[in-house]
């Protein structure tokens, strides 16, 4: 997908899309994890936090390292775009520091705009992460006796 963009972040100011996106993923991310840990009943948070999976890690916490993993990468995304953003300005650098500059700030721009991409496609992953586990508490709830 970075391949297929390169225009984009290469010849505009691609910081202007994590900026206005970012902001809003990582408060439904919050309020995603949020929800998470505080809707179900006491019994099934323990059957979560004890069930482990063949990692011997329990659901509970798989599904949240999960949501931690999505909001991390959308903090550093958002961390790229603000440093793009206050890089953006024109100064005529020497010769020998042009040389350098520009490639230095493609390669930046390539980073932040992966992080920028990576952060919208682990949306998938976490939402996958949180179904996964409301699809079991509707399970534990038509037949508590199972587990």
């Amino acid at each position: 997908m970075l391949v297929i963009t390169f225009h984009f972040w290469i010849f505009h100011k691609w910081w202007e899309q994590p900026l206005s996106i970012i902001p809003n993923l990582l408060g439904f991310s919050l309020a995603g994890l949020a929800v998470f840990v505080g809707f179900s009943d006491r019994e099934y948070q323990t059957l979560l936090a004890t069930t482990k999976d063949d990692k011997g890690t329990s659901v509970f916490l798989s599904t949240c390292a999960t949501y931690i993993h999505f909001v991390v990468i959308q903090f550093m995304s958002l961390v790229f775009a603000i440093v793009a953003k206050s890089l953006d300005f024109d100064l005529d650098w020497p010769a020998p520091l042009d040389t350098f500059v520009r490639p230095a700030f493609c390669v930046f721009s390539a980073i932040g705009y992966l992080l920028f991409l990576y952060a919208i496609f682990s949306m998938v992953a976490a939402a996958m992460s949180l179904f996964r586990t409301v699809y079991w508490y509707q399970v534990y709830h038509e037949n508590p006796n199972r587990f």
